[in-house]
């Protein structure tokens, strides 16, 4: 029984995680789940605990906590999500099959990195301007203030590239640098998901003759880490990426100008420099928003009025997390409303 609660568990949170996160969130929540201490759960992960304690476990938690609209921590999850289950199963015949509950999930309320197309909404003339920037291999930098939607946007280029760029799945790579804590990491990474020998500079060139990847680094702030990138890493990105000769265009995510966050030296110019095409992600116009919280709402028995609408995209601004925020809070209220009449 303990397995089968496991897996119902799972399967109500797996889509809130990244393909590329995913195994390595649910052999957390496995160790976890068996009672190991993060020491041992970071051994079989090869993580640092500290890394695992500070960076993601609490995310875990924090994911996991607004799935299940219920604080829970490592301590708590498994007994109080147990309890859950027993309580929404039904006694069935006996021999019957127990049955595993479908994820219930809310219009509004996505966290983290949206995966799935039906949950992604507009972006239609960014991406765009993207995969027209891709099919000429001009490098992109993706710029954007904190959960306005850029890990979620890296996620759709993935899915949609190998039909828009008539490339192969293998030849899109994906790096978050929240799960890369050293520039010789990032190598062994990127030359593991390519397929080759782990390599650096010309030997790397030679080893890609003639091959062709979009290779996407989310959160590259974490390259800014003297202690633990040297600023060489930059400077082979650029020969491996500057010209449609080359093999690698890369395109980067984060919060910060490329400029910015790598400025020119003293007596060098920054690797960076003059070779990324940026595109600022804004917040959903008025219009947009208005037409995202409709789109979710359809054929639901809760509607929200024009002014309700009204004012929580005055409110949010229009910046994707905090509408739905905003939208889940308010559709909670409502629903309860519903349901008291």
């Amino acid at each position: 029984m303990s397995n089968i609660i496991f897996e119902w568990m799972w399967s109500q949170v797996a889509d809130d995680f990244t393909p590329q996160k995913r195994s390595t969130y649910r052999a957390i929540l496995s160790g976890a789940w068996q009672g190991q201490t993060y020491t041992e759960i970071a051994k079989g992960l090869q993580y640092s605990e500290v890394y695992l304690r500070q960076d993601l476990a609490p995310h875990l938690w924090t994911t996991l906590s607004n799935r299940f609209e219920i604080a829970l921590s490592k301590k708590t999850f498994k007994s109080t999500l147990s309890q859950r289950y027993q309580a929404s199963q039904l006694s069935p015949p006996q021999g019957s099959p127990v049955a595993i509950p479908l994820p219930f999930s809310l219009p509004f309320g996505d966290c983290g990195c949206i995966i799935n197309d039906d949950r992604f909404y507009d972006r239609t003339a960014i991406l765009e301007e993207i995969f027209e920037s891709l099919r000429n291999a001009w490098n992109v930098s993706i710029v954007g203030e904190r959960q306005i939607g850029k890990s979620s946007l890296l996620s759709k280029i993935c899915r949609q590239g190998p039909a828009r760029l008539g490339l192969d799945s293998s030849q899109l790579i994906y790096l978050d640098m929240e799960l890369i804590h050293t520039e010789e990491t990032f190598f062994q990474q990127l030359c593991k998901a390519i397929g080759v020998d782990h390599c650096r500079g010309y030997n790397l060139m030679e080893a890609l003759a003639g091959k062709r990847y979009v290779i996407f680094i989310d959160e590259i702030e974490k390259m800014r880490n003297p202690q633990r990138f040297s600023g060489d890493e930059r400077d082979e990105l650029r020969g491996l990426s500057d010209g449609s000769h080359r093999p690698f265009t890369i395109v980067t995510a984060s919060r910060t100008p490329l400029d910015e966050l790598f400025p020119d030296e003293a007596y060098s110019t920054s690797p960076f420099f003059n070779l990324f095409q940026q595109i600022q992600l804004p917040a959903f116009s008025e219009t947009v928003a208005e037409q995202f919280l409709r789109y979710r709402l359809q054929g639901d028995s809760v509607q929200f009025t024009d002014d309700q609408i009204l004012e929580l995209v005055q409110v949010s601004g229009g910046h994707p997390a905090k509408l739905q925020q905003l939208a889940k809070t308010l559709y909670k209220k409502l629903s309860r409303e519903q349901a008291e009449r």
